[in-house]
């Protein structure tokens, strides 16, 4: 029986562990705490793609340090597809912020469903099936960060999802799977583009096993149009690093020539670090 209803148990488990981190309340909380300022500039580009126009390619935040201080237009350091996301909910349902913190903590809690369908697809043991997700939930720093503005817990969420799809199609030769690995994948490169786990998962293809013929052909074609989105990406996301843009860039093009020569040494590159950026007085915007 345990076996049969695991799954169910599984979400009831995370839902009650939720509760005791005080979720449900921390909902209702304005950004606070650790990474508070950023947290709040987070908050600002979709509350500002709420107030002032659904125009993806100009994110702005409330600091106004751009234009000689009259705007917060601003390239951020990651895509800004989430935060659209929100301020899409909040014309909806009206501006209220806990929308965001939800949105976040279900992509976050769903990718602890995915690591859980992970190592049961993997080991079919219903214990390490339990025991890795809620080992992992039990971090403080995971719990804290699960549940705030902050897009590190979704893009983590979308890297567990992208594995669990990754083994399905090593083992059952979907090619839908390796499409889903692929969409899952570059969602979080979207949302993290300068954390080193992005290096690993370009170089993963080149370890996929033998397949059918339709099955191989689709590796390349899938793989260029990766290839094309997180060269696009990068260079949206990076345009106040231009040296290090340039750099990702033919590390990215290093690591998909892997996938049909294994001679190529991808993980040669490193990245130099970003520059410093101006330190001008802070503006802010007034309060509406």
């Amino acid at each position: 029986m345990v076996r049969k209803y695991s799954t169910v148990f599984f979400i009831l488990t995370v839902i009650v562990v939720s509760v005791y981190y005080s979720y449900p309340g921390m909902l209702f909380k304005r950004p606070q705490s650790i990474h508070a300022w950023r947290q709040a500039d987070d908050a600002s580009f979709a509350l500002n793609y709420y107030q002032d126009g659904m125009h993806f390619f100009q994110p702005e935040v409330n600091n106004l340090t751009t234009s000689q201080g009259t705007s917060g237009k601003t390239a951020p350091g990651e895509n800004t597809y989430l935060y659209y996301f929100v301020a899409s909910l909040y014309h909806i349902f009206g501006y209220h912020e806990f929308i965001f913190r939800l949105v976040f903590t279900l992509i976050f809690l769903a990718g602890l469903f995915f690591l859980y369908k992970t190592t049961r697809y993997l080991f079919d043991d219903v214990f390490w099936a339990f025991a890795l997700p809620l080992l992992l939930f039990s971090s403080p720093v995971i719990m804290y960060y699960g549940n705030n503005f902050l897009p590190n817990t979704p893009a983590l969420a979308f890297v567990l999802t992208g594995w669990f799809f990754f083994f399905r199609y090593r083992k059952e030769k979907r090619t839908l799977f390796l499409y889903l690995t692929m969409l899952f994948f570059l969602l979080a490169a979207w949302l993290k583009l300068d954390k080193s786990w992005l290096r690993s998962f370009p170089s993963s293809f080149s370890a996929i096993p033998s397949a059918s013929r339709t099955s191989r052909a689709a590796i390349p074609r899938a793989s260029e149009i990766l290839r094309t989105l997180l060269r696009l990406a990068i260079s949206v996301g990076e345009i106040r690093q231009t040296q290090q843009t340039a750099e990702m860039i033919d590390w990215i093009d290093g690591c998909f020539l892997m996938t049909s020569s294994a001679r190529v040494k991808a993980s040669s590159m490193k990245l130099s670090s970003p520059s410093a950026l101006p330190s001008n007085e802070p503006r802010w915007k007034s309060p509406r």
